[in-house]
């Protein structure tokens, strides 16, 4: 699933000129057609969960759900304030979820280590693995429910790089 969205997500960086421009529910509607043609109309958008709507809900096997909350990139706290709401969204049953951030910075790397020291001081934060050099974009990160005792979720943060190439001029 969570190669689905990354997958997903390289098409937007291959190609900026078509998705640079697109807001943050047309971003997610793509996704949620990909997710769809997988999961078999499984995956919606905008689904009440628990305190509020999630942007993409995905009912798994044996009835587990998956919840994603999908940013345009706004900085530490916008980032802070993502995983606040995604929690928010999760029941004791949910043991997982997913933020996906989409970037328009030019430098991504930077974005990239923010979004980990960002976490890394969030209030619920337990324990994570940061970003790996096989899958640069995506790290995961284990929480404690704010309201459920010692329960847990893991938590996957997906960055995509939605910033334009320079132009260059033409020599031609």
């Amino acid at each position: 699933m969570i190669d689905l969205i990354d997958n997903t997500g390289a098409l937007f960086e291959r190609t900026p000129r078509v998705f640079s421009a697109l807001g943050e529910e047309d971003l997610r509607d793509v996704i949620l057609g990909n997710l769809n043609g997988v999961f078999e109309g499984d995956a919606t958008g905008e689904t009440f969960n628990k305190n509020g709507k999630t942007d993409i809900r995905l009912k798994i096997e044996s009835g587990q759900i998956l919840v994603a909350k999908c940013k345009i990139w706004r900085g530490a706290k916008g980032f802070h304030d993502t995983v606040e709401q995604l929690l928010s969204y999760l029941t004791w049953r949910e043991s997982w979820a997913v933020t996906i951030n989409f970037s328009r910075n030019v430098d991504f790397r930077a974005v990239l280590e923010e979004g980990e020291r960002v976490i890394q001081q969030h209030p619920t934060y337990v324990s994570g693995t940061l970003c790996r050099e096989e899958r640069r974009n995506i790290f995961s990160t284990v929480h404690l429910f704010p309201t459920a005792g010692s329960n847990r979720a893991t938590v996957y943060h997906i960055f995509f790089d939605l910033s334009m190439p320079l132009e260059t001029g033409s020599t031609a």
